[in-house]
C-alpha cells in the first residue's frame, strides 16, 4: 500500500461526490460504482454505513474497508470478531483518519485481504464487533458477483 495516501484522497473524493462520471450496477444489497478513477463494490447499512472493496483504476491497488459512524484513532491496528452463518472468526483492522475540505473521515482497512474475500463472498451477512462502538451488520446479499465484476474491472 505505498500509494495509500493517493488512494485514500480518491476513496474519499469519490465517496462524497456525485457519481456523474461512473456507472452503478445494483447486485442484490451490494452496488457496484465504476468509472474513470475508482471501481468501488460496497453495501450500506440502514445506519449509513458500509462494507466494500475499492480499487483504483490509476494504480495497482485494491483494498477491503469498513466505513462506520465512529472515530478510530490513526493507524491502530485492532482485532475484531465477525460473525455469519457460517460461525465466527476474527481479522485485524487498520484504522486511517482521513482529512478532506477541513472534515475528516475514519476508514477502517482488512489486513487480509484473501480472508476477507473469501468471507464476503461466500456468507449471507456479516455482523462485526468493533471494541467500545458495539456490533455493524451488513447483508452480503450480492456480494460475489459485486466484489468479482470490481476485480475483473481491475484486471485482479
Amino acid at each position: 500500500m505505498k500509494y495509500l495516501p493517493v488512494i485514500l484522497s480518491a476513496f474519499v473524493l469519490s465517496a462524497v461526490s456525485s457519481l456523474s462520471f461512473a456507472e452503478r450496477i445494483i447486485n442484490g444489497d451490494w452496488t457496484v460504482d465504476h468509472g474513470a478513477d475508482y471501481n468501488e463494490a460496497y453495501t450500506e447499512n440502514s445506519a449509513g454505513e458500509s462494507v466494500g472493496f475499492w480499487c483504483s483504476t490509476e494504480e495497482d491497488n485494491c483494498f477491503f474497508y469498513l466505513r462506520t459512524n465512529t472515530d478510530c484513532q490513526d493507524e491502530t491496528r485492532t482485532q475484531i470478531q465477525a460473525q455469519t452463518d457460517a460461525g465466527a472468526t476474527s481479522f485485524e483492522l487498520l484504522c486511517h483518519k482521513i482529512a478532506h475540505d477541513g472534515d475528516y473521515h475514519y476508514l477502517y482497512f482488512f489486513t487480509d485481504t484473501a480472508r476477507t474475500r473469501s468471507l464476503l463472498e461466500e456468507r449471507r451477512y456479516i455482523e462485526i464487533s468493533l471494541p467500545d462502538t458495539g456490533k455493524v451488520r451488513f447483508s452480503l446479499k450480492g456480494s460475489k458477483l459485486s466484489i468479482r465484476k470490481v476485480a475483473e474491472l481491475a484486471g485482479k
